[in-house]
């Protein structure tokens, strides 16, 4: 509702507020999504491959407006269990990350029971990259995330008795790598 009338409002200065109230949005569903990882998860078998083209499908259009191309890669696919949605989330978190803070491709490789997602980016320091998990840290403090999704990739990874990790590319860039355990 706030969206909405931020949007038609008639002072310009006033519609300037349409991203700071979607940040506000944001995270407001982080923090929801954290709380519904212990209340409202179902396990189920996992298509993998078919969770992050789906993913993949719904963040082209946001992929083309900003300039990017993305590329799925497939290989060694094994079964994993997990809660779908969660999961695409993580998926989802994990590639608007590397479109906003990566450079101008980012690859997504479905590898065993997990995924990784790459970017061709300035790449996260070594030293940071423990920190970017801990809640409300961001890399650059006055950038527009909330500091909290890659708090949330972990929750949730986590709980999946995974573990997330993240790598540099080669000639630079970022990976960050999801291992699940097994179907």
């Amino acid at each position: 509702v706030l969206r909405a009338k931020v949007e038609a409002a008639p002072e310009a200065s006033t519609r300037g507020l349409v991203s700071d109230v979607q940040r506000l949005g944001t995270l407001a569903e982080q923090l929801l999504d954290l709380q519904r990882l212990d209340t409202d998860r179902t396990d189920q078998d996992l298509d993998l491959p078919a969770l992050v083209r789906r993913v993949v499908g719904d963040l082209a259009p946001l992929l083309i407006a900003s300039d990017r191309t993305i590329e799925v890669q497939l290989d060694d696919r094994q079964p994993c269990r997990g809660d779908g949605p969660a999961l695409e989330r993580v998926v989802t978190n994990l590639i608007q990350n590397a479109i906003e803070h990566g450079g101008r491709h980012v690859t997504v490789r479905v590898i065993g029971a997990g995924f990784e997602v790459e970017d061709d980016g300035p790449g996260i320091p070594t030293e940071e990259r423990e920190r970017v998990f801990e809640p409300f840290h961001r890399l650059r403090p006055h950038s527009t995330g909330s500091g909290l999704g890659l708090n949330l990739v972990q929750q949730v990874v986590e709980r999946h008795g995974g573990r997330v990790s993240i790598h540099g590319a080669t000639g630079g860039g970022t990976i960050v790598r999801v291992e699940l355990t097994r179907g």
